[in-house]
């Protein structure tokens, strides 16, 4: 098996229902791409990336739409409903609003994961990243279960995991900009994230958790 088809696949979420920024983030222009297409160009990598729900044009490095079965239910549905359509295997998920987010980060959390882990998952001001991390193909064992069980935070699912964190200190020290991860909700936020690209996680750019 060669190293790339060792990464498994990307799944960029691209079916919230983007209530509180009032239309599609998905298709929002940022210097000339839509937030999906600068999320999706992050994994130039990755051989297989997949745009799960979500409407309109496909990202000329996405493979494919993968159908998200409850659009709307949450990534952890979205996640599982994406390997209903695919073999299991190693797979990076992010958000398809977070649109900073460059290859650097992605490399770092693929290569630096340990054999031993589950997932390999940012955690910035103590705040752990579930929607911008890389997973290992047992760690939907873990999402399928919660599923079941009735769980729908992602923030519960790495409880069950054996996580290895990435803190902001190493990343800084890896040569890598930690607000590189911040997502945005409303309108005003993705004004201040452009215009500064530089952030505190406490700021009115909050860090979603799920």
């Amino acid at each position: 098996m060669t190293t790339r088809s060792k990464k498994g696949v990307a799944l960029v979420l691209a079916g919230g229902r983007s209530t509180r920024f009032g239309r599609d983030k998905a298709r929002e222009r940022i210097w000339g791409k839509s937030a999906l297409e600068r999320v999706v160009d992050a994994f130039m990598s990755f051989p297989r990336v997949y745009v799960v729900g979500g409407e309109g044009p496909l990202p000329k490095r996405a493979k494919a739409r993968l159908i998200d079965k409850d659009p709307g239910a949450g990534p952890l549905q979205a996640v599982i409903s994406a390997f209903e359509q695919l073999d299991d295997s190693n797979f990076f998920l992010c958000s398809c609003d977070v649109p900073m987010l460059s290859h650097g980060w992605v490399r770092h959390l693929v290569q630096g994961m340990h054999d031993e882990v589950d997932a390999c998952v940012p955690r910035l001001d103590g705040w752990a990243q579930p929607m911008v991390a890389y997973y290992r193909k047992e760690s939907l064992d873990h999402f399928r279960q919660a599923w079941a069980d009735g769980e729908r935070s992602l923030q519960h699912v790495l409880k069950s995991m054996d996580v290895q964190w990435v803190e902001a200190e190493e990343a800084v020290a890896a040569g890598l900009d930690p607000m590189q991860l911040v997502d945005f909700d409303t309108p005003e936020q993705l004004k201040q994230l452009v215009n500064t690209n530089t952030v505190s996680v406490r700021s009115g750019l909050k860090i979603e958790t799920y």
